[in-house]
């Protein structure tokens, strides 16, 4: 599958927006946020945890969430699930791909997307 391609199918399982109230940002970096750990969870709960889309819906969540910490702190009170743009979310699927639990589907990613 060609990454723009997984990517708008992940982007298509998120909500055009999530609410951050009640969201946190905590000492040392961390960030919660209970109703977008939820979206995650549904979005990943309907995907089968073998295949790319399961790795691929995990990224987008880490993605959103670096966003959502950033809009905590700037005081913006929602995240658009258009805020994650290609890059970002490419950068959060190489580094996931890259655990030693993924190695064949990497290996058939990279083959269908040469450069990734």
């Amino acid at each position: 599958m060609k990454l723009e391609d997984l990517y708008l199918i992940v982007r298509s399982k998120w909500p055009q927006s999530v609410s951050l109230d009640g969201a946190t940002v905590l000492a040392g970096g961390g960030f919660l946020c209970w109703e977008l750990n939820g979206v995650a969870d549904r979005v990943m709960e309907a995907c089968d945890p073998n295949d790319i889309e399961y790795v691929a819906a995990w990224s987008f969540h880490q993605a959103i969430a670096e966003i959502a910490q950033n809009n905590v702190k700037m005081g913006v009170g929602n995240v658009d699930s258009g805020e994650v743009d290609l890059p970002l979310f490419a950068r959060q699927l190489r580094f996931n791909l890259e655990d030693s639990s993924w190695a064949k589907v990497l290996i058939e990613f990279e083959s269908e997307n040469p450069g990734f």
